[in-house]
Formats: structure tokens, sequence, C-alpha cells
């Protein structure tokens, strides 16, 4: 049996924070292993996304789009356009690398992120994935679903489904190869890195009627930085993660840029939008169709109503721009070589322009059931507890 647990952790300093645990359940002694967590009444507990067959079972509420009642509370199941089209005995595999989600991957067609650390509201990264899928933006790995929770004292963005992409290199790793044996082709693609980055913020600015998304004039200060920028610049550098699965959920912390530094109140005079929000090369992947970007999640540490403000696309460029200066220190730092120098063509920037969106927004399928009007629910409205936990469950099979 499978179980979706929302649990609510609450802290001495009357701070809480909300997770999601998917829980399988066996009678114990049956297939004895190391991963079971707790032994309650007979019944051994475990890690759900452990168990391949219970991750297919989320994959198959998302297809058939099913809608499950709990106590307190609704589990919604869509697909985002058309069948999954996943084989009954798929392969299923966890990424094994370092993150704060789950992702698992189905075969060669599918990855699964399933979010742990929860906010109410809606997720940047099904909002931002459902408006570029829905306009065909196509250096992204389209959105194939999504499951979430719609309760009494809260909703949340529980998992996302999106297209797995297993011929893409991160873009990171690939940076600090071709540094150091290809600098000039580098130069050349993070240039159509550029025209990409435009491109997603054109499309990212292109509707007039969405609340969402509609660009709004800019304010005197939309370049500042953020209150926990001015703290100083640091190069988030540490040693190398394991190669990623492409799609799926991957924050390295090399190459994380936060926008630069003591520029306050700045203004170009444009308009703000939606943007990535986190962005660097770590967040790319690049494929025999060129640039990918992911995680469109924002920066994780921040809280989810501020990652959904918009802001001027500038910042995008500048964590980007970072993100190449810290790609050649990273190629000293990690891997003990020297950054080559390069020729005078090769030495400008290459190009992260912004243009504008069109004019008239491209056509769009049905939004998410609680994209983009839901608004995160104040603590207020959630109800208290005195115990040190407190978990809202919904049985899926």
């Amino acid at each position: 049996m499978l179980l979706l647990a929302l649990v609510q952790a609450v802290f001495a300093t009357g701070q809480h924070e909300l997770y999601q645990l998917p829980l399988g359940f066996r009678h114990n002694g049956d297939d004895p292993d190391d991963d079971v967590i707790a032994v309650v009444e007979g019944w051994g507990v475990y890690d759900a996304l452990a168990d391949p067959e219970h991750a297919r079972q989320l994959l198959r509420r998302i297809d058939a789009c099913e809608d499950l009642e709990t106590a307190e509370g609704l589990l919604r199941f869509r697909r985002a356009d058309g069948r999954l089209a996943v084989p009954e005995d798929v392969d299923v595999r966890s990424v094994g690398v370092e993150q704060s989600n789950s992702s698992l991957v189905f075969g060669s067609e599918l990855v699964l992120k399933v979010f742990r650390r929860l906010e109410p509201g809606i997720n940047p990264e099904l909002e931002l994935l459902h408006f570029l899928t829905s306009r065909e933006f196509p250096n992204i790995a389209p959105l194939r679903g999504w499951y979430e929770y719609d309760g009494r004292s809260f909703a949340a963005t529980l998992g996302i489904a999106q297209e797995f992409l297993p011929d893409a290199t991160d873009g990171w790793e690939m940076a600090l190869e071709q540094i150091a044996t290809d600098p000039e082709g580098l130069l050349e693609r993070l240039g159509s890195l550029g025209t990409v980055t435009a491109e997603m913020h054109s499309v990212l600015a292109s509707d007039s009627n969405d609340a969402a998304f509609v660009p709004r004039s800019e304010q005197r200060g939309a370049l500042a930085p953020d209150r926990d920028d001015r703290r100083g610049d640091r190069a988030h550098l540490r040693a190398p993660a394991r190669r990623r699965a492409p799609g799926a959920d991957r924050r390295p912390r090399a190459g994380r840029a936060r926008a630069p530094g003591p520029a306050l109140g700045l203004s170009t005079g444009g308009h703000v939008i939606r943007t990535h929000g986190d962005f660097h090369l770590g967040q790319t992947l690049y494929t025999p169709r060129g640039w990918v970007i992911i995680d469109f999640e924002g920066e994780p540490a921040r809280p989810l109503p501020e990652r959904r403000q918009k802001r001027s696309p500038l910042r995008d460029v500048a964590s980007m721009l970072r993100s190449f200066a810290y790609a050649a220190s990273a190629l000293e730092i990690q891997r003990e070589q020297p950054a080559p120098p390069t020729s005078r063509s090769a030495r400008a920037t290459p190009s992260l322009s912004i243009t504008s969106g069109p004019s008239t927004p491209p056509s769009c399928p049905a939004v998410p059931p609680r994209s983009p009007t839901c608004s995160p629910c104040s603590s207020s409205r959630r109800r208290s507890t005195s115990s040190s936990t407190r978990s809202t469950t919904g049985p899926t099979g």
C-alpha cells in the first residue's frame, strides 16, 4: 500500500515546516530490507519511492487524471497533454545526487520530481513549466503532468513529471571540460545560450491577460540585490557532484550565482516579468538540439511568494554572467587546471540580450487546477497543534 503523508514539523521556536512523505507498507518479515524506517503493529514502513511499483503507481494516477478524496482535502493528479505512454513494467531508477527533492527516471521517457519540503501555493516550477510548455517554447524539458493537494488548511504542489532527455549533457560540466579543451568553441556555445535566454524572457513577457505573467512597468530598485545578496559576492564552489540525469531535479552549488552586489536602486526603464530566478550553468543542459533550461523553482532558500515575484530579467542575465566567471575559477580550484588565455576576438563576454515579447500572446490550453490563481495560504489558516508533528494522509492504493 502507498500512503502520501503530509507532515508538519513544529519547532521549539514556533516555526514549522511542511514535508511530503510517500510511505510504503509491508508485513514485517516480508522481503526484509534495510529500507524499513519503522515497524507499526506488524507492518514495516519504508520510503515508497524506493519501491519501483509505488513510483509507477504515482505515474499511472497522473496518466489517469485521478482525484482522491482524503479526510481533509483532495489529492489531484493531472497530465498536461496526451497520454504518458509509459509501459506498465517500465524501469524506474532514482537520481542519485544531492538534492532537496526526490527524482525518479522512468525508462528513457519521463522523470518525476517529488517535492519533499512543501510551501502553501503553486510551485513556480509547475507554473512556469506549464506556461512555457503550453506556448511550445522548445528549450525546456516539457511538462507532462503533476499532482497536488487541495485541502481545507492549505494547497500545495506535490510533484511534476517532465520529458526525460537521455542525450543531454550538464551545462556546468560541459563548460568545465570545454574551457580547458576548446575555449573558443565554448564562447560560441555560450553566445547561443544568450539567444535562448532572450527567447525565454520574450515568451515569459508575452501574456497580457494572465495576472501572474503580465509584465509590469519597472519600479526603481528592481535590480537592487535582495537582503541575502548584500552579504557580499560568494563563489559557491564545492566538489563537483556526480553526473546528473537530464531533466531531473538538479541544484548544483558549483556555478550558482547571486545577483551582484552594491548597485542599489538601479532601474533600466523596462518591465518586470516572471523570470527563472536561479539561473546559472548548473540549471542548463546541452543537447543535440541546443540548450535546454531546467529547474524553474527559483532560489530554494527563499519563500515561495518571493520566488513568484516579477523581477527584471537582467537578474537572470547577471546570475548567468557570474556563473561564467565561477566556471573559470572552478577549473583552477576543483580540477587544479589553469584557465587558458583566449584570443582577443574571444575575450568579449558572450551576449545575453533581452528582447521584448510578442504583442499578441500565443494560444494556451487550460491552466493547471491551482495555477496561477492559487495564492499561498497564510499561516494563520493552519490549524494549531501541540504535538511535534501533524500529518494529513491520503492512501493511494
